[in-house]
């Protein structure tokens, strides 16, 4: 059976404003697919939101960084169980970094619903293949 997302919901959780403004910039150009995006200064807003039920309806892919005050991407993570499959539409989970850790990439074991570790800084080039390929498995 062949699903059509007509727009898809794109949600990215970064602390750091020049890299979300890049990233939003780039996403803007990707022409593939129409795209809804919410930014996130931080874990906590986002999480907010969810729990008031605002701005989360059938995400899509959430991007969320590692490394942020208040509430790490980690710790986010851990609050956001609950709500993935029934609140939040069971979306495909992207752990964003500029760590090349080896504790990091163990801690991405402790979650296996996150379908992928990226690491700053990656191309619009990269980031397309990857939406390309997303897109391709949610509409199959």
């Amino acid at each position: 059976m062949n699903k059509t997302i007509n727009t898809a919901h794109i949600v990215i959780v970064e602390d750091n404003k020049i890299f979300r403004f890049i990233f939003s910039n780039m996403l803007k150009q990707y022409t593939q697919q129409k795209l809804l995006i919410t930014e996130y200064e931080n874990g906590t807003d986002i999480l907010n939101d969810i729990q008031a039920n605002r701005n989360n309806s059938d995400i899509k892919i959430l991007f969320i960084d590692v490394n942020m005050p208040t509430l790490s991407g980690w710790d986010l993570l851990d609050k956001l169980q609950p709500y993935l499959k029934h609140q939040l539409g069971d979306p495909l989970i992207f752990i964003i970094s500029s760590s090349i850790s080896k504790l990091d990439q163990e801690n991405l074991r402790n979650y296996p619903f996150v379908s992928g570790y990226i690491t700053k800084p990656f191309t619009k080039e990269y980031l397309f293949n990857l939406l390309d390929e997303t897109f391709s498995t949610l509409s199959s």
